[in-house]
């Protein structure tokens, strides 16, 4: 399988991978893939055995500060980071801000103003030289992809500024 973006009429049960500081559900997956919760990151592989995501140290997820909850029903309206859950009732993050278009993903490396490299997981899955992406209030053009997670941008695309991010900032494909 891979990633679960939204909530389909599918009402089958998945895998959720929660934040323990803040009970956030930053992704959710087949119940069928294997999550793995290492000090350094979470891999993901699904039962065909091919990997799906990698959360790297960059983000800072890992086995301290994340937690697996399998055979998981999502809420109505579920997105990547829009609820929280504690291991038995769903509750929607009251920071939670509605996406611009297309959630790709979270930056998995901060960046100032002035990079050209962006290190995002999948990225080679989700766009195409040309597209436009937004992080935060900065629009920027995908000029190159390098491989499966790494690309490089023009920034402050659309007449947007060109801003620091820092890791994890979600990316969306506009």
């Amino acid at each position: 399988m891979a990633i679960i973006r939204e909530k389909t009429d599918d009402t089958g049960a998945v895998k959720v991978l929660r934040r323990n500081s803040d009970n956030v559900v930053v992704r959710a997956y087949s119940n069928t893939d294997t999550i793995t919760l290492l000090s350094n990151k979470i891999k993901v592989i699904d039962s065909g055995g091919n990997g799906v995501e990698n959360w790297t140290q960059a983000v800072g997820y890992n086995s301290s500060n994340m937690t697996v909850h399998s055979g998981v029903t999502l809420p109505d309206g579920y997105t990547a980071k829009k609820f929280t859950y504690d291991g038995t009732t769903w509750a929607q993050d009251s920071n939670w801000e509605s996406p611009v278009g297309l959630l790709i993903g979270p930056l998995i490396s901060s960046i100032n103003d002035s990079a050209t490299s962006l290190n995002i997981s999948n990225i080679k899955m989700e766009v195409e030289v040309n597209d436009t992406i937004q992080i935060e209030n900065e629009k920027l053009t995908i000029a190159s992809i390098v491989d499966i997670d790494n690309c490089t941008v023009t920034r402050g695309a659309a007449s947007t500024t060109a801003a620091s991010h820092d890791a994890d900032k979600l990316i969306y494909k506009i």
